[in-house]
């Protein structure tokens, strides 16, 4: 059963359309996945491999029965596979390193890290907690006045939250500040051109889809849709 994240393009999404899959986001992979096992026995998650695992490891699936996509493998190692994972990876939360967790315990004892799912199983597994960006949000939201919090993932969300709850202390995972380079050709600016351009009934940036594509990449998000 073919699963894509929702970060990935039309063509990807019309692929998981036509062969019965659907779509996740990292808020929902672990209800998609489960349906996808209960439709087939296998499934091909993609592309982001890390998310796909700390997935399959909350439903139950070992490393054994993952297998990483290699033109390499053998015929009984795909046999064998109840997970495919596409060899893709965020190139945010990738940079977080079990070193960081460390480091942190080590300065900050009290803190709790919660991180992103697409990082490593091996961050992932030593942290306090993983989520979406919006579980994460409501973790710190929900948090008692006077607790420090270290973040793994996108740098701005990590200062934005910092700014936001000034009675929480809320630092970043990594020393190093981990930008998207993607994120940050979304500004404000050019939300107000858009706006601006749809009042005036101006086309701005118009993207077109192929209907073909477009007919079956709805039917894979329609799908999601009825999982939520």
């Amino acid at each position: 059963m073919p699963v894509t994240y929702v970060n990935s393009s039309a063509e990807l999404k019309a692929f998981c359309g036509r062969h019965g899959g659907t779509v996740c986001t990292s808020g929902n992979a672990e209800a998609i996945l489960r349906w996808a096992f209960e439709q087939r026995p296998r499934a091909l998650f993609f592309p982001d491999q890390h998310l796909g695992r700390n997935t399959g490891h909350r439903l139950g699936v070992s490393d054994n029965e993952m297998l990483l996509l290699d033109a390499g493998a053998s015929a009984d190692t795909i046999r064998s596979a109840r997970m495919f994972l596409w060899p893709g990876a965020c190139n945010v939360h990738r940079r977080f390193r079990p070193e960081h967790l460390h480091a942190i315990r080590e300065r900050h004892p009290d803190a709790r890290i919660i991180v992103h799912p697409e990082c490593s199983s091996d961050v992932v597994e030593q942290a306090d907690d993983d989520g979406s960006k919006a579980h994460i949000i409501r973790c710190v939201s929900k948090a008692a006045p006077g607790t420090t919090w270290a973040i793994g993932t996108e740098a701005r969300l990590v200062r934005r939250l910092d700014g936001q709850f000034p009675d929480k202390k809320v630092i970043p995972l990594a020393a190093a500040p981990a930008y998207c380079s993607t994120m940050s050709q979304i500004t404000l600016d050019k939300l107000v051109d858009v706006f601006e351009a749809i009042q005036e009934g101006r086309l701005y940036n118009e993207v077109t889809v192929k209907p073909e594509v477009s007919r079956w990449a709805r039917i894979a998000l329609e799908r999601m849709l009825e999982q939520s």
